[in-house]
């Protein structure tokens, strides 16, 4: 899965000891009791157990021990996704309402520079419910465009950083089908949704009005 955990495997004590021996320079690994030596211990509890408990027996029993609750942890770790989770979620809606505001601007003039058309399509018999839905489709069509361009660059730039954070044994990014679906489905709905005034507008023009404009 390209994680931090794949970089690492678990062993024994007396494995991992030995394994500290002989990864020692050669003039050291006489002076140096390997036995002696560990930088952490993972405890497990059985079934049941309670593990904050279970940590403060084991500072409390064990000198020259500290041993982390696994609340402690967690609240830094619930923490930390709650920090991230806000700053996307803001570069997220910041990113919405300037996409929101680009479809909304672009399907204005896309009306305004096509009074006559429109005028002369009414003319001709164009009921107000086909004006609304062309001009929906092509607000849809140009969020999906937008959506297609911005999920490639945002792909290429997460696939740049998991690439460099591999050299670490770290990957930050995770790309999924599904999340592909939401991103693309997201651009598509947002545009629509930035162009009913301006579908809503075509399609209530006054034909005499619009074929009378000089635009």
């Amino acid at each position: 899965t390209k994680t931090v955990p794949d970089t690492g495997a678990f062993v024994s004590l007396a494995n991992a000891q030995l394994l500290l021996k002989d990864s020692l320079p050669a003039a050291l690994r006489d002076r140096i009791d390997a036995s002696q030596v560990a930088n952490s211990i993972d405890a497990y509890g059985a079934a049941g157990t309670n593990l904050d408990t279970l940590a403060t027996r084991i500072n409390s029993q064990v000198a020259g021990v500290k041993a982390i609750k696994p609340s402690v942890e967690v609240a830094a770790f619930k923490s930390g996704g709650a920090i991230f989770t806000a700053i996307t979620t803001g570069a997220a809606l910041l990113a919405m309402i300037i996409g929101g505001l680009s479809v909304l601007n672009t399907m204005i003039m896309a009306v305004s520079e096509r009074v006559r058309e429109i005028g002369l399509k009414k003319a001709l018999g164009a009921r107000m419910g086909r004006l609304l839905f062309e001009y929906l489709l092509e607000a849809m069509t140009i969020g999906g465009i937008g959506g297609l361009i911005g999920f490639g660059i945002g792909f290429a730039l997460t696939s740049g950083v998991d690439y460099l954070g591999t050299k670490t044994g770290m990957d930050i990014f995770l790309v999924t089908p599904r999340l592909t679906a939401l991103c693309l489905g997201f651009a598509v709905a947002m545009s629509t949704l930035a162009g009913i005034f301006p579908a809503w507008r075509a399609a209530r023009l006054d034909p005499v009005t619009a074929l009378r404009s000089q635009s």
